[in-house]
């Protein structure tokens, strides 16, 4: 029978890179008996790749309160349409990297989706990226100062310990699922480019479902979730405490993108993502023996790792000084400047256009009503 590799996450782990090239070579994979497929359902925000979304999607009344039929529904409608595509095909993809953190708290979640496709005689096999603890946080960090979700410097952010929903402790989330599903259906894989396969991402995620990278594949896919850097990404984590600036979604990202593309695109975050007290090495104090149980159970490493990247160090990083944000606030500026500019001269130049046309109307008017004279 058929097999799902269900595509987990972690966040900030190349997942949208990951979707995008699968939904870019779809022919290419169902020649070789592979199905990423498209499912119907759309949802705000969530990229059309995304397509295992269904599975935690949340919806709400009028009043803010869960719909949990709702949603159960959807569940059930959309794992109705998986099983059709595994009775068509030999293995079946579905990807979003919600699940990492939403499916443990949905009841039987993994239960329940293990029971479905055991009953049709299907396996599952589930795909898991894992990225440093520090360097985890720290993305995070920047996508939710990016996104306007986020109004806490990293300092406070770390401090709240809101962190810790992003389910940074691997090996008990592992073993979670695995108690389900069976520890030899986890596919567990580090995000560091130096580990994947042939140092590239692709590559590595096709090895994990049976797969080699070819010329048919197309590669060139361009990652819509560019980084910003640091002192735009403080800049826009200090605005956020002003709600007008977090009421519409996504506010200010173009500016910020292009200011940091202005700058060689240089995206190091770091200095906006100092660790406090003794810095990323002691943060990570906290999962050394949890990442090495990881390694030695779910990649039958012996000595243990699970990273080869150390932590970087902090020696000599700063905060970026009142002088530097108000410099970077003028780079914004500039390139908003340069918007309104473009957008001056895209209207002198309709108007150019219509009064020729105004001219011409007019001609053809007046020849018109000489005829009829």
């Amino acid at each position: 029978m058929g097999c799902l590799y269900l595509h987990i996450g972690t966040p900030k782990t190349g997942t949208s890179s990951i979707q995008f090239f699968l939904g870019k070579n779809r022919k290419v994979l169902e020649s070789k008996g592979y199905c990423f497929p498209k499912m119907k359902y759309r949802f705000e925000g969530i990229g059309k790749n995304r397509n295992a979304h269904f599975m935690v999607q949340r919806y709400y009344d009028e009043n803010k309160k869960r719909l949990y039929e709702q949603e159960e529904n959807l569940r059930n409608e959309g794992m109705h349409t998986v099983l059709e595509y595994l009775s068509r095909y030999e293995h079946v993809i579905l990807s979003d990297e919600s699940l990492w953190t939403q499916s443990s708290v949905i009841k039987d979640f993994w239960e329940n989706l293990y029971r479905v496709l055991s009953e049709q005689g299907h396996t599952l096999k589930v795909i898991v990226y894992l990225r440093r603890q520090d360097d985890y946080i720290r993305s995070n960090w920047a996508q939710l100062a990016k996104e306007g979700t986020l109004s806490k410097n990293f300092a406070e952010y770390i401090a709240s310990e809101s962190w810790r929903r992003r389910r940074v402790d691997y090996i008990s989330e592992l073993d979670a699922i695995a108690s389900i599903i069976g520890q030899e259906n986890i596919i567990v894989r580090p995000f560091e480019r130096g580990q994947f396969l042939k140092q590239d991402l692709y590559t590595d995620f096709l090895d994990s479902i049976g797969l080699s990278l070819t010329e048919e594949y197309n590669c060139n896919i361009q990652d819509k979730n560019n980084a910003v850097a640091g002192e735009y990404l403080q800049i826009k984590q200090i605005l956020n405490q002003n709600p007008a600036f977090t009421d519409k979604k996504g506010f200010m990202l173009a500016l910020i993108n292009n200011a940091t593309m202005r700058h060689d695109g240089k995206a190091d975050y770091r200095r906006a993502t100092i660790f406090p007290g003794d810095g990323p090495a002691c943060f990570l104090k906290e999962f050394e023996e949890g990442n090495k149980i990881v390694a030695q159970k779910y990649l039958n490493r012996k000595d243990g790792v699970l990273f080869y990247d150390s932590p970087e160090g902090e020696v000599g990083l700063k905060p970026y000084t009142k002088e530097e944000l108000i410099l970077a606030c003028g780079d914004i500026i500039l390139e908003l400047e340069s918007q309104i500019e473009s957008i001056r001269l895209s209207q002198k130049s309709i108007r150019a256009q219509w009064q020729v046309m105004e001219k011409l109307l007019k001609r053809r008017v007046k020849r018109t009503l000489k005829k009829k004279k």
